[in-house]
């Protein structure tokens, strides 16, 4: 793999700052949809990065002088530091350019990153989701954040190209790339959820 350092320990508030990486690197979390976008791009591309990954309960201090949000993913290389994962992925492409995954012509990149915005929805979806759920909701209430994500989804086929396994025709493009850790996510919320029988129920007839 391009990727080194997956499973790494999270580093945490009082952890030293890694040396300055000799290759390119992602500061990420293993469990961040957002860094997860960036992390199968660069896999993608074959490019050779270093993973970090930062404990976001307890971020060290030096990492918001990287990025003053504390967010991740932050990508580092040669010096340079970019974040939000929509800008890494097309900074990416812009200095990798023999690889580039979004389209050159402008009005099929337009076109694609338009697509990205429409698909909002299910990002929207988890968030409410996973949030229900954090929050040892009633099940009604859980269940009312399922039917919301089975709409989003609903909205979201509606723009899948006809009897194409992509959004972006017979191969994944850069709509595929940013939505696809938000789908698994949201499987993972849907059916690793301890809930009643009768709401477990519910979301099977939903889902099923």
């Amino acid at each position: 793999s391009s990727l080194l350092g997956k499973n790494s320990s999270a580093l945490k508030t009082g952890d030293a700052e890694p040396e300055p990486p000799a290759t390119a690197r992602l500061y990420s979390n293993r469990f961040c949809p957002f860094a997860q976008r960036v992390a199968i791009y660069l896999a993608k591309k074959t490019i050779r990065t270093e993973i970090v990954n930062i404990n976001l309960m307890s971020k060290p201090d030096w990492y918001f002088l990287k990025n003053a949000k504390g967010s991740v993913p932050t990508f580092e290389y040669e010096g340079k530091v970019v974040y939000e994962s929509l800008i890494i992925a097309e900074y990416l492409d812009g200095i990798f350019p023999s690889t580039s995954i979004l389209p050159a012509d402008p009005y099929k990149r337009a076109r694609q990153k338009i697509l990205v915005e429409q698909l909002s929805v299910v990002i929207t979806g988890c968030t409410t989701l996973f949030l229900a759920l954090k929050s040892d909701k009633e099940d009604a209430e859980v269940l009312a954040s399922v039917k919301k994500c089975r709409f989003a989804l609903d909205d979201c086929e509606k723009l899948a190209c006809d009897n194409a396994p992509f959004f972006t025709d017979s191969a994944p493009g850069f709509p595929d790339y940013m939505t696809f850790p938000f789908f698994e996510l949201l499987w993972v919320l849907i059916t690793g959820k301890s809930v009643s029988n009768q709401s477990r129920l519910l979301c099977e007839l939903e889902f099923g």
